[in-house]
């Protein structure tokens, strides 16, 4: 059991760096593109193309190193959402961003309901705060979700050492 979840977090982390730097090549290349938004754009520079450049950017930073991940990804997923209607709506299906936004739709749902994982700031943050799977906090809490996985196991919990 310890070597499919080591694979089960080794593919967790795989993902969520792949996804959080890909994400942030394809916000700093909308940040490249301000340019063109100001001659496209009336009032010249298009405020919400500046605003999700950014959310893309912070969020894939914040994905990539595991912090707010469930948050920050259903924010992405979001955008990429939008992105995908924009894509089928107004484009009909031309080019393959129609693609890359469902792949990233499916990405950032995955990460949103599973989280950063153990390798991830969350995880490191989680394990420092002593809290549990279920979270629980406390010393009590952890004792608690010890003996309970020792009689799921069927073992006999080990009695804490008697302290003067």
């Amino acid at each position: 059991m310890a070597i499919a979840t080591t694979k089960s977090t080794v593919a967790q982390t795989l993902l969520r760096l792949a996804v959080g730097g890909l994400m942030l090549g394809h916000g700093l290349v909308r940040f490249g593109r301000l340019e063109q938004w100001a001659t496209v754009h009336p009032m010249g520079l298009d405020p919400w193309g500046v605003t999700i450049a950014a959310i893309e950017v912070v969020g894939a930073v914040a994905i990539a190193l595991g912090l707010w991940v469930r948050p920050v990804a259903g924010v992405l997923g979001a955008i990429a959402a939008l992105t995908l209607a924009h894509a089928l709506l107004v484009k009909s299906f031309g080019g393959a961003s129609w693609e890359t936004s469902a792949l990233y739709i499916v990405c950032f749902l995955w990460l949103a309901l599973q989280g950063g994982g153990p390798w991830s700031l969350d995880g490191i943050l989680r394990d420092r705060q002593g809290t549990t799977a279920t979270g629980e906090s406390g010393s009590g809490a952890i004792a608690k979700e010890r003996l309970s996985q020792a009689v799921q196991a069927n073992e006999r919990p080990q009695d804490p050492p008697n302290t003067p």
